[in-house]
């Protein structure tokens, strides 16, 4: 009598529940790291701005508890530090040999422009948070080893670097909301009498305010004996 040919039975895929489909299991959480979480601070401040920013809105975005944040930082004060620090490292200061202080300070300034507008209320950031952390501190120290070689006293370069730093942060603060207001431009041509002009758009008014105080800073230079108080 001859054997039965054995028949082999395949495996059924394992089924998943009603209303889910693949692999069910919970995916396993990505470690929390401080670089993570300030990319996602940054993140959200260009999604809801400055004044809806807080750690347990963060840490939702994150998916984790608000008490895992404070692991890797203190506070929204410490954060908001951090944050300002992340956005310094796409501002480059130029170094190149031979190239003249005015140059340097033009190019520079232009630079933290441009890194302030990649991020909605970056401007009030800066302007609310000490300049505390490593690349706002290169940043600074870049600027006042710049005006220093141009001649300038130590008190000098101290105060040119603030009018500098305060210049840049109050036009991105007012550049934002003249961009938040779409019709503002038409607004301003209607109002102006026809023998005023109409203000040019934001780019040359940053150049020329920024050409105005290098002229300022020129002409103290130019200045024999002078001090920060003539």
């Amino acid at each position: 009598m001859s054997r039965a040919k054995e028949v082999s039975v395949p495996k059924m895929p394992r089924r998943s529940p009603p209303g889910r489909t693949g692999d069910f299991r919970k995916p396993e959480p990505v470690p929390l790291t401080r670089e993570g979480i300030i990319d996602a601070a940054l993140s959200l401040l260009n999604q809801s701005g400055l004044n809806r920013l807080s750690m347990r809105r963060l840490a939702d975005s994150l998916g984790v508890q608000a008490a895992s944040l404070y692991w890797h930082i203190k506070n929204k004060s410490e954060l908001l530090q951090l944050m300002a620090d992340k956005i310094c490292e796409e501002m480059n200061w130029p170094d190149e040999a031979g190239m003249s202080w005015r140059e340097k300070v033009r190019r520079g300034m232009v630079s933290y422009r441009e890194a302030l507008l990649q991020y909605r209320d970056s401007a009030e950031i800066f302007a609310d948070t000490p300049p505390l952390t490593p690349n706002r501190l290169r940043m600074i120290e870049s600027l006042y080893k710049t005006l220093g070689q141009a001649g300038l006293s130590q008190e000098e370069v101290v105060l040119t670097a603030d009018l500098l730093n305060n210049y840049v942060i109050g036009f991105v603060m007012e550049e934002v909301r003249f961009a938040g207001r779409p019709g503002r431009q038409e607004e301003e041509k209607e109002a102006r009498p026809e023998s005023h002009p109409v203000l040019p758009d934001m780019e040359k008014r940053f150049q020329y305010g920024l050409e105005i105080i290098l002229d300022g800073i020129s002409f103290r230079l130019n200045r024999e004996g002078s001090s920060p108080g003539q």
